[in-house]
């Protein structure tokens, strides 16, 4: 059974105390979330840097590649069918599947659920800035399948098509 994106503790922090950030996954075209699962029994420190780290927009080599990202930190990210990696730290992550997410105005971005927070190995028990600890779910994750990078595409353009078409709308 896939768990809910509002009961995930990275995406309540994300809401609660970052929600400019959270807007931004709304107004940037073809913007993505990295959302990791919880781990039971690991506390994840939550700081905005985390969140930085986490928010994925397209950039200049998102044009002639279409699986490079920057996340907020301003460092390079690939995004694959299988992975994700920041190629600044190499920071890497298995990617478990992938959803689009509509709040209550129909607006969406792109969900990637991972395995693991996008940390390099090291960072993952602790993290370098004023946090907040948040305990992880015991929650089981989803069988679902993933979408692939062309069904992904596919995704974005109809978004991008319903959203042109909603604006010129009477």
């Amino acid at each position: 059974m896939a768990m809910d994106v509002h009961s995930n503790p990275f995406f309540q922090y994300l809401d609660k105390h970052h929600q400019d950030t959270c807007e931004k996954l709304f107004v940037g075209d073809n913007w993505m979330l990295v959302l990791p699962k919880p781990q039971p029994n690991h506390r994840l420190k939550m700081s905005l840097e985390l969140v930085l780290q986490h928010v994925l927009r397209p950039c200049e080599a998102t044009q002639k590649d279409s699986n490079k990202y920057q996340n907020l930190k301003d460092h390079d990210v690939e995004v694959t069918d299988s992975s994700i990696r920041n190629l600044a730290n190499s920071a890497a992550c298995k990617l478990l599947r992938t959803e689009t997410y509509y709040d209550d105005d129909f607006r969406s971005f792109l969900v990637l659920h991972t395995n693991t927070p996008l940390l390099p190995t090291s960072d993952t028990k602790r993290s370098s800035t004023t946090h907040r600890d948040v305990k992880g779910s015991s929650a089981a994750d989803s069988k679902s399948p993933k979408l692939s990078r062309q069904q992904q595409q596919q995704q974005r353009m109809m978004m991008m098509m319903m959203k042109k078409s909603s604006n010129h709308s009477p």
